[in-house]
């Protein structure tokens, strides 16, 4: 559909703006393919390391840890996948500010991205008040695991971490464009 499209609209609404081979760049070209393959590279270790949990987690303390590493898991990564929900639509705005020379809401965009992290920080440990409630309604309550106080601290210490890097990201992206 999107190829169609894509013919359609250059061939009735915008023929002056076909795009054509001899503008291409091959130093812009191959920078951008640099950056991309870096990101690419990144990103194979990424899948490497989150993919290989369940198997350091077998091969070094056993196959039923799996079973309680995937519910604390799926329950603690529910607040990054909201955190992150929440942020995607502010890089956006901020390049916008940025194209406006509105540093000054940057900033203070920034500083309310901060205070939110703050809150979804203290959320997160406050789960571990309540994390044998949500197994057992999840799971019922002759769920195969109870929740192991250690094991919820280190998930929420991992969710706060993971939280902070991303603000530490929006942070660096904000500098590298000043």
């Amino acid at each position: 559909r999107f190829f169609a499209a894509s013919i359609y609209i250059f061939k009735k609404k915008l023929p002056y703006a076909i795009p054509s081979v001899k503008y291409i760049n091959r130093d812009c070209s191959k920078s951008v393919v640099f950056l991309g393959g870096k990101f690419f590279v990144i990103q194979i270790f990424y899948m490497l390391i989150i993919g290989t949990n369940e198997i350091l987690i077998t091969r070094l303390i056993g196959n039923d840890y799996n079973v309680e590493y995937q519910i604390y898991y799926k329950i603690f990564y529910m607040i990054v996948i909201v955190f992150s929900l929440i942020s995607v639509p502010l890089w956006s705005v901020v390049t916008k500010a940025k194209a406006e020379n509105n540093y000054l809401w940057i900033k203070t965009g920034y500083k309310k991205y901060m205070f939110l992290g703050l809150l979804f920080c203290i959320g997160t440990f406050l789960l571990l008040f309540i994390i044998k409630p949500l197994i057992k309604i999840w799971l019922g309550a002759d769920a195969p695991v109870d929740s192991n106080i250690n094991t919820t601290v280190w998930f929420a210490d991992w969710i706060v971490l993971t939280k902070r890097n991303n603000i530490n990201i929006f942070a660096i992206n904000l500098k590298k464009t000043r």
